[in-house]
């Protein structure tokens, strides 16, 4: 596979990051990595990369639950909002995604 852009680079190790976070998830014990060399013997023309992950971060991404909160704002804004069809939920998760860059 060959790789044109650093945004195609970031897609493929988002892609892997979320297969090895499958792979691993309910595992209590998690294998020994193979060296790289090793690999790299194995597979010559292949390219090897390390795929590294946070499993904490990844169970928060894709296995959190959802919870209640409270929100203050003025009147005028949510009467707006409402109008519009906007889901208050949707919006506050989708501007605390932007505002953390997660």
């Amino acid at each position: 596979m060959q790789l044109h852009t650093s945004v195609a680079a970031e897609k493929v190790l988002e892609r892997l990051q979320e297969v090895l976070g499958i792979a691993l998830e309910n595992k209590k014990e998690f294998p020994a990595a193979t060296p790289v060399g090793i690999l790299q013997k194995r597979y010559p023309d292949k390219t090897v990369a390390l795929i590294g992950i946070d499993l904490a971060a990844y169970r928060r991404k894709y296995h959190s639950k959802t919870i209640r909160k409270n929100v203050t704002m003025p009147q005028w804004l949510a009467d707006l909002a409402s109008e519009a069809n906007i889901t208050f939920s949707q919006t506050l998760t989708d501007a605390l995604k932007e505002k953390l860059r997660i």
